[in-house]
């Protein structure tokens, strides 16, 4: 059976266009990182974030990330890949060609991945690497990797490499916790909001209940309850109405009160000057 093509290995997604980074964005390796489990998606493929070449102490050097493929159609295979962000580092990394060969002796393929093409000059490439360049979203494969002939796995490799997915599974499992934890949330404050609306419901259907058996108008099913509100209004104002003219009444009252009380001590006093001039009339007599 012959080894499967490149496009093969990466399935239809490959074929999935995207749109290339905006000028002038800048990518971290986890933004690099996030593109490649866009293109080594799951259930085809494992992703694994800076794994180790052992475990404790006895690492000594880290791949960015690590890709298994799963999926017989696509050959079971392990994937390298170097994250370069920036030329300065592609060109360190070419100093020390040692640091990928202690994992990439282990793997299948292996790739560089950067986020601008700029950053690898013509000739640069080593003919074992393939390359891929960050899109929006993916990445997009200028150079296919070759297929590599790996050397069997040792256990410090592949108890490196159980660490690495164990540690993927413990975090993936935190963030759907979290994830649950916050949907739970709220839905509560969801639930909490519709109690309190609910409460409020029932006060006001009781209130409504109460004015119509009050008022002997039905406005559930019944008078249109802007109809009954101009009525109330309408009362209301009245009786405003009604309440300043007592109120004019009482005080023409209590002035005509006043008024009553000095007429009646001024006819006392004309009274009394009558009866003394009529008491000089007598005597004169």
């Amino acid at each position: 059976m012959s080894d499967p093509t490149f496009e093969e290995l990466m399935g239809p997604e490959a074929a999935v266009p995207d749109e290339d980074l905006e000028a002038g964005v800048k990518l971290a390796a986890h933004d690099l990182f996030l593109r490649l489990q866009g293109t080594f998606s799951s259930p085809a493929y494992i992703t694994l974030e800076e794994v180790r070449d052992a475990t404790g102490f006895d690492g000594q050097r880290t791949a960015d990330a690590m890709a298994i493929s799963l999926y017989r159609s696509r050959g079971k295979a392990l994937w390298g890949f170097e994250f370069k962000v920036s030329r300065n580092d592609w060109l360190k990394e070419l100093k020390q060609p040692e640091k990928a060969e202690s994992i990439m002796r282990y793997c299948h393929h292996w790739a560089l991945v950067v986020p601008d093409k700029k950053i690898v000059q013509p000739g640069e490439l080593p003919s074992t690497w393939g390359m891929y360049v960050a899109q929006k979203n993916r990445l997009k494969c200028l150079v296919p990797p070759p297929k590599l002939e790996p050397i069997p796995m040792d256990m410090k490799m592949f108890t490196a490499l159980a660490y690495a997915i164990n540690n993927r599974q413990s975090k993936v499992d935190a963030e759907a916790l979290k994830k649950a934890r916050d949907e739970g949330y709220q839905d509560g404050v969801k639930r909490t909001r519709l109690d309190r609306y609910e409460e409020y419901y029932k006060e006001l259907s009781a209130k409504v209940d109460a004015f119509e058996k009050a008022s002997g108008l039905e406005i559930k099913y019944g008078w249109k309850p802007e109809k009954i509100g101009k009525i109330v209004r309408t009362i209301l104002d009245g009786n405003r109405e009604i309440g300043q003219m007592i109120g004019h009444l009482k005080y023409a009252c209590q002035r005509f009160g006043d008024t009553k009380e000095s007429i009646e001590k001024q006819i006392k006093v004309v009274e009394e000057y009558l009866a003394e001039n009529k008491m000089m009339d007598d005597d004169d007599d």
